[in-house]
């Protein structure tokens, strides 16, 4: 396979592939149908959250206690945009009933849009480390779906990677790289305030982490242990210190409404809502091995079958040369099996280090065939040079 090694080179290659996600999720924004859980987000954040960010009501963002189950973050981040919009009017039950009512569609759009933003930020972001990979997570139909709704999916499934690659390259500048130590705690926290789940991501961090720190572990001084465990518990303190800061809900009361909105999800898992959907504990797997196709306007390109297999060809290359991103795969998937709901863009949580393993999977099998191609063709050769010595003979 070519390498590409200038950085010139790269930022080019990343920005048409970044190019190409944006033309697939721009076009999903304005053609995909309106999603259940849309006009809820929209009336969180428009109605309610954009007017008390013009009034500069924070208090009145503190004490807001609907919608709880997920964090705050996102959410704000979605208020934000509508500002230079006009405020939506006062029509609370358009939350309950897709769609929403058509004076409110340009800043459905917006929204959207923001959304949609962050997932091509996260795409272009993988073709900087594999531009295969890059392309494959654009071309992922679930991942174009549920990164152009207004939806809580794309802005933590990029702070997440940010989290995870920043944490790569402090590894890989064996524990100097400080800076990239601090984005990747700053992330981490802008992840799990965004959405919980997603957090997994730092459980991965963490893993990889104290897995290297065991090793020898028993043969260092006290000192030594305290210098190398130190830098561990700080990124954990700085994740925690900005998951609370930007999550101003838990300003007041921390623990108690902390614990309630995680409960949250806890007690819907065993709702009847859940219960008779009566998804089997293997649904991930069905939904790693199927394509989104409605509308097919949008979805005319569907690998997401394809993706999933290719990945487990890459996988022992991904463990070798990434293997955080390998843990972060493996805890993820262990996380959407044993969890009881099991929504489809659940999978988003996984679909940035499933794509990098599937592009070093095209780049092994790539290789594999450039092999067979080579053996075959130094096959050929030796048969014509013993050929022409036979003809010399007689």
């Amino acid at each position: 396979m070519i390498q590409i090694t200038r950085l010139r080179d790269k930022l080019v290659i990343a920005l048409v592939v970044a190019l190409i996600a944006l033309g697939l999720r721009g076009k999903a924004v304005y053609e995909l149908p309106v999603d259940f859980d849309e006009p809820t987000y929209m009336l969180v954040t428009g109605l309610h959250y954009a007017d008390m960010v013009r009034a500069g009501n924070w208090q009145g963002i503190i004490h807001y206690d609907f919608n709880t189950e997920h964090p705050l973050f996102n959410k704000l981040v979605y208020s934000g945009a509508l500002l230079a919009q006009a405020p939506l009017p006062d029509v609370a039950l358009y939350a309950l009933q897709p769609p929403p009512p058509p004076d409110v569609m340009p800043q459905f759009y917006a929204l959207r849009l923001v959304s949609a933003s962050f997932g091509v930020l996260a795409v272009g972001v993988l073709a900087l480390i594999n531009p295969i990979a890059g392309m494959l997570l654009a071309l992922h139909t679930f991942n174009i779906t549920y990164t152009s709704q207004i939806m809580l999916e794309a802005l933590p499934a990029l702070t997440s990677a940010a989290a995870v690659i920043a944490y790569h390259q402090y590894h890989q500048s064996e524990q100097t790289g400080w800076g990239w130590l601090l984005l990747s705690s700053v992330a981490l926290g802008l992840t799990a305030a965004s959405k919980y789940m997603y957090a997994v991501a730092g459980i991965a961090i963490a893993v990889h982490w104290l897995g290297n720190l065991a090793a020898g572990w028993s043969k260092r001084t006290w000192p030594e242990r305290a210098r190398q465990a130190w830098p561990i518990l700080a990124w954990g303190f700085g994740a925690l210190l900005v998951f609370f800061a930007v999550n101003p809900y838990l300003w007041h009361a921390p623990i108690g409404r902390l614990t309630g909105s995680l409960g949250f999800h806890s007690d819907f898992a065993q709702s009847d809502l859940v219960q008779d959907m009566a998804f089997p504990v293997w649904q991930p797997f069905l939904w790693l091995t199927q394509s989104v196709d409605r509308p097919p306007e949008i979805f005319f390109i569907r690998l997401d079958l394809l993706i999933s297999i290719i990945a487990l060809v890459g996988f022992p290359r991904l463990w070798r040369d990434y293997r955080v991103f390998a843990l972060w795969l493996l805890l993820a998937l262990g996380f959407l099996l044993l969890w009881p709901t099991k929504w489809a863009h659940y999978i988003l949580i996984l679909t940035f280090p499933l794509c990098l393993s599937a592009g070093l999977g095209v780049a092994t099998l790539g290789s594999w065939i450039g092999k067979q191609l080579g053996s075959s063709n130094t096959g050929q050769a030796a048969s014509v040079r013993t050929s022409s010595v036979g003809e010399s003979a007689d």
